[in-house]
């Protein structure tokens, strides 16, 4: 009996070292994988990576919005956070296509969700419509057939930030993590502080942005081509009270004598009020020129300070953009010019 069971011992306690050492593996790996940051490259991130994808898991995802969900809703409580982070991101893999930034993708999709549970009567409306209109469009057009025009301006701000946030939705729910697909055309006598809040937020929003210093019909035949003449949609800031800008509806098709493609309009319905408390409500950074009492940009040669904001008893003080009561005056500061024999809704200032 002694010999059989020094003979068990003999077995029994190599194997119960193995697993001791299997064991403190497992543990081992999980500290580090806990440890690890969100989004820190493993080996088959890089192999994915090297053939121009990444994966993201779900719970990699779910902490990016969880985070980005409490930075745009703060009065909301952890529970509601990561149920809300739950809802918005379904249990499988994430495409990442190249390199795009998983945390400025997560922020557009918490947006999303903020704008979509907007409770300002005021602006609750008008969201809604916006966002419809946006994702019929890339519904209607796809993922990459559909370019926001951001130029800088204040209702430019405004549709890239409802342009990213309804692309991101729409990712999500194709499984893929992308940049939203943005377009500017350059102006050669543009304000210097519209040049640096473009770059900036190119790099901020982690937006795909195609630059065209050709204007604007050249530089809108140019990206066209470059599509291979595939028909695409461009969102634009147009508002029913720009000038020149016709009786467009959300889905407008070009002019004839232009490439053909659809003008998607979805802040047609807004006022200049409207642009401003989105602004405010939901934190947008916008260029610093509207601090300083411009209201419509253009060119530096034909844009100055709004009168209507100057400071009673000083020599160049203004207010705020956001300051002016009468909106009929948001072109006060634009020196007019001489008018064109034909002027087309895509080159109306939309800012």
């Amino acid at each position: 009996a002694s010999r059989l069971a020094r003979a068990f011992l003999a077995v029994l306690v190599p194997s119960m070292a193995c697993w001791r050492v299997v064991v403190l593996a497992v543990v081992a790996s999980a500290y580090k994988m806990a440890r690890r940051p969100v989004h820190a490259m493993t080996a088959r991130d890089a192999a994915a990576d090297a053939a121009g994808t990444l994966l993201v898991s779900a719970r990699e995802l779910r902490g990016a919005v969880s985070q980005a969900l409490r930075k745009r809703l703060p009065e909301r409580n952890d529970a509601e956070v990561l149920s809300t982070a739950e809802k918005l991101v379904a249990d499988v893999e994430y495409q990442v296509c190249q390199g795009a930034s998983v945390d400025a993708f997560a922020d557009a999709l918490a947006l999303h969700h903020a704008m979509e549970t907007c409770e300002d009567a005021s602006l609750a409306g008008l969201l809604t419509e916006s966002l419809r209109i946006l994702t019929d469009a890339y519904r209607l057009f796809g993922l990459d057939g559909v370019f926001t025009s951001f130029n800088g301006g204040k209702d430019a701000v405004v549709i890239m930030q409802l342009s990213r946030a309804v692309f991101a939705k729409a990712c999500v729910q194709a499984g893929r993590i992308e940049r939203a697909r943005m377009i500017f055309f350059e102006l050669q006598d543009e304000f210097e502080e519209v040049e640096d809040f473009v770059r900036d937020s190119h790099k901020t929003c982690d937006l795909e942005l195609r630059r065209y210093s050709t204007g604007f019909v050249a530089g809108l035949t140019s990206c066209i081509e470059e599509e291979e003449g595939r028909l695409l949609a461009f969102v634009l800031g147009t508002r029913r009270g720009d000038p020149n800008c016709g009786k467009q509806g959300t889905f407008e098709p070009s002019s004839d004598w232009m490439p053909p493609f659809m003008r998607v309009n979805p802040v047609l319905d807004w006022e200049y009020g409207d642009i401003w408390r989105f602004i405010r409500l939901f934190q947008i950074p916008y260029v610093n020129l509207y601090d300083k009492g411009y209201t419509s940009l253009g060119k530096k040669s034909d844009t100055q300070p709004n009168p209507a904001l100057k400071k009673p008893g000083t020599a160049d003080e203004y207010l705020p953009a956001d300051m002016l009561s009468d909106w009929s005056l948001e072109r006060a500061g634009r020196i007019k010019k001489a008018p064109k024999p034909i002027i087309e809704p895509e080159q109306c200032d939309a800012t």
